[in-house]
């Protein structure tokens, strides 16, 4: 796991990668969890044909997720 997704600034961005490695989940599970919307869509940044993810926002919906 990279350095970033271990210890994150608050507002840091995450690729597609990052996000992947850190919810323990292949890119293409990831990318399937987006095209439903099953992932915060305040997280999510579109830049161009680019996509990044608030890591903040990721990892609060992923312990909501744990806890429910």
């Amino acid at each position: 796991m990279s350095n970033l997704a271990s210890n994150p600034a608050p507002d840091a961005l995450w690729n597609v990668k990052q996000v992947s490695e850190w919810l323990s989940v292949t890119e293409l599970a990831l990318r399937t969890m987006l095209k439903r919307g099953q992932l915060p869509a305040e997280a999510i940044l579109r830049l161009g044909r680019r996509i990044r993810f608030r890591s903040d926002l990721i990892r609060h919906w992923a312990l909501q997720q744990r806890i429910a």
